[in-house]
């Protein structure tokens, strides 16, 4: 096996291993997109982003891998 082989190997390794998820605040996805905050939550609400929040909670939370699936979904 030739080091470029060898590479094109470790290269789909790597993209084949899920990236570790991050939680993100409204904040944090509002910075992502370029949108503010309310915008955020409305989205949210209407499930254009999935997200979550606990029983009688307040505050939203983004997984950032969820995210980013549904912007590449929405892209296709």
């Amino acid at each position: 096996m030739s080091s470029a082989d060898i590479r094109l190997l470790a290269d789909a390794i790597v993209q084949a291993i899920p990236a570790p998820d991050r939680i993100l605040t409204i904040e944090d996805a509002g910075n992502m997109l370029g949108r503010p905050p309310k915008e955020i939550v409305k989205m949210c609400k209407e499930g254009v982003i999935p997200a979550h929040k606990f029983p009688g909670g307040k505050i939203w939370y983004i997984s950032q891998n969820e995210l980013q699936k549904a912007l590449f979904a929405g892209n296709k």
